[in-house]
């Protein structure tokens, strides 16, 4: 019989072979467009999707619970910093840039998006854009929503449900629809 300890680490090194795989797979997919490290945790599925003038980057540490789907389209630009956590459903799409600093934890369920949509009856297709930054040791809670233009200073914490809508000075703790300082 296994004893627990060894079935813990067997499980590590699957983890960790299996990581490295699907880090393989996409790497050969995605060529140049697609810079991660084999440093990496994916415990849940991971979605890459990159257009051809898009590109995703990926610091070393990156631990996935899954499924958090990634998406870069246009010239869309995706900077995740080193020892970030998403934990389940978590999606970000990239039409200009977003960038994550390091040490960040997000809960289930996040939206990250740096554009909208134009209603225009000329073009069906016409988007406005701007870029998110997040800056490092930031926390979210679950089903929070970030949108397009939105600068997030480092150490803030976002309370569950929030969508935020506007910038986040350092050290805040933010919540509501739309987010607003509660601490």
């Amino acid at each position: 019989m296994v004893s627990d300890r060894m079935f813990e680490y067997l499980f590590k090194v699957y983890k960790k072979i299996r990581s490295f795989l699907i880090i393989l797979i996409f790497k050969i997919v995605f060529g140049r467009r697609l810079k991660v490290t084999f440093l990496n945790s994916f415990e849940g599925k991971i979605h890459f999707s990159i257009d051809s003038l898009g590109k995703i980057s990926i610091q070393k540490n990156l631990m996935v619970r899954g499924p958090l789907y990634l998406r870069s389209f246009e010239k869309g630009y995706l900077v995740i910093g080193k020892y970030v956590f998403f934990n389940h459903n978590c999606s970000i799409t990239v039409m200009k840039n977003v960038q994550i600093g390091d040490h960040c934890m997000f809960g289930n369920n996040l939206v990250i998006v740096d554009h909208d949509h134009i209603s225009s009856f000329q073009n069906d297709n016409a988007y406005e854009s701007d870029e998110v930054v997040i800056g490092n040791h930031v926390w979210c809670g679950a089903n929070v929503t970030i949108l397009k233009g939105v600068h997030i200073g480092d150490g803030a914490i976002i309370a569950a449900g929030a969508v935020v809508n506007k910038d986040i000075p350092s050290g805040e703790i933010w919540g509501g629809n739309p987010a607003k300082k509660i601490k």
